[in-house]
């Protein structure tokens, strides 16, 4: 009786070993898991950090170049607005030349009639 319950707790603890033993290359399994994900957790913070780096580094190039277009729009905008008061003024002096010379053409005019009436 004696040797029979001796067996079967040898029995037992054969069961209790090889579970103990599927447990823990089971754990061991998952833990080398864990490590390789922390690992590549680890990387890609690493990746997105430095795409980020490159993106603030892109981001400020384009600001800058933003900042050099508007100057030499706002630039060429003044070139332009100098050009047309020039012109409106030009137009303006023309304008009046003509209207000079109309007024001129009526004088004439007038001085014709009021000749034809002295000769009369």
């Amino acid at each position: 009786e004696l040797q029979k319950k001796a067996a079967e707790a040898a029995s037992e603890m054969r069961v209790y070993q090889q579970k103990a033993f599927e447990l823990k290359s089971a754990n061991d399994v998952l833990s080398s898991e864990l490590e390789r994900v922390h690992e590549d957790m680890q990387s890609m913070q690493v990746e997105h950090e430095q795409q980020l780096e490159e993106l603030n580094k892109e981001k400020c190039q384009l600001e800058e170049e933003h900042r050099r277009v508007v100057a030499a729009l706002q630039e060429e905008s003044g070139k332009l607005q100098a050009v047309i008061d020039e012109q409106l003024a030009v137009n303006s002096s023309k304008e009046k030349e003509d209207e000079l010379q109309k007024k001129a053409a009526e004088a004439a005019s007038e001085m014709r009639v009021y000749q034809q009436k002295a000769f009369e």
